[in-house]
C-alpha cells in the first residue's frame, strides 16, 4: 500500500523530537496522513496540534522521502518540515503514550520505518543532529 504523510522535524538542544505510540515500540516523527483535499501545510498543523498540542507558527519544507514503511508491503512518501512551534509540546491525543527527545546517539535504535532512517540519516548528514 502506498501513503503518504506529513511530518515535523522538531530540534531542541541538538535532540530530535519522536512520538512513542500506544501498542507499538516503535518512534515515529509527529505528523500524519493528509485529509481530503488537504494541503501539506494544513496536514502538517492539524496533526502537530492533535499529536503533541502545539500550534505552528511557520515551517520550512526539508525534503521528500520515499522508502518502506512499519509494515510489510508499505511503500510510504515522508514529506518533512521544520517548524518553529508555539507552545510546549506534550503528548496530546489519547494513541501518543509519550513524547521522547532523541540524540544521533541513539536514534538508530527504535525508529518505525526505513522512511524515518532515511530522514534521519538525511538530517545527520547536513549536520543538523550532530
Amino acid at each position: 500500500m502506498h501513503k503518504s504523510k506529513v511530518s515535523l522535524i522538531l530540534i531542541k538542544n541538538n535532540k530530535l523530537l519522536m512520538l512513542k505510540e500506544r501498542g507499538l515500540d516503535k518512534l515515529k516523527f509527529p505528523g500524519g496522513k493528509p485529509g481530503p483535499g488537504e494541503a501539506e501545510l494544513e496536514t502538517l498543523k492539524r496533526e502537530v496540534r492533535e499529536e503533541i498540542g502545539v500550534g505552528v507558527k511557520s515551517a520550512k519544507h526539508f525534503g521528500k522521502f520515499t522508502n518502506a514503511g512499519m509494515h510489510p508491503g508499505d511503500t510510504i512518501n515522508i514529506s518533512a518540515y521544520f517548524a518553529d512551534v508555539i507552545g510546549e509540546p506534550r503528548p496530546a491525543e489519547c494513541g501518543i503514550e509519550r513524547l521522547v527527545w532523541v540524540s544521533s546517539k541513539d536514534i538508530n535504535e527504535g525508529i518505525s520505518s526505513p522512511v524515518g532512517m532515511d530522514v534521519l540519516r538525511e538530517l545527520m548528514k547536513q549536520n543538523y543532529l550532530k
